[in-house]
């Protein structure tokens, strides 16, 4: 959230509180809760940041059962870089982490007792067909 807000100040696009939605827990049900809440607000927002890609896979859901066309309608990106993502309809244009070497430096860290140290791991914006 910290990074998606930094490029909005960055950019010099205000993003306002009531225009951020959460959810308690990283699921399709609440996912597609608060997408819905997002698409009919007025005016509809044009593009949903998603934290994850499993968040984005309920938005694009809610926004096909609301009629709207991605991306012509409405543009949608996720988070993480699973494998849904790519065979979704449309493919979701997502932020891929790489959650393996995520998980080898965690342990490794943990392992060493160097739990203090900070570590910037490598991502890549994967663009497909949602926006």
């Amino acid at each position: 959230m910290d990074g998606y807000l930094a490029a909005a100040a960055e950019l010099k696009r205000d993003l306002p509180a009531d225009q951020v939605w959460h959810i308690p827990v990283n699921t399709h049900h609440y996912a597609e809760i608060a997408a819905r809440e997002a698409l009919m607000q007025h005016p509809r927002p044009e593009l949903l940041l998603c934290m994850s890609d499993r968040i984005a896979l309920g938005a694009m859901s809610v926004a096909r059962q609301l009629g709207l066309r991605i991306p012509e309608d409405i543009c949608i990106v996720g988070f993480d870089g699973i494998e849904e993502a790519e065979r979704a309809y449309p493919a979701l244009t997502t932020v891929a982490q790489h959650s393996d070497e995520k998980g080898r430096t965690a342990a490794r860290l943990l392992l060493n007792g160097d739990c203090q140290q900070n570590v910037l791991l490598e991502c890549e914006l994967r663009l497909r067909a949602s926006c």
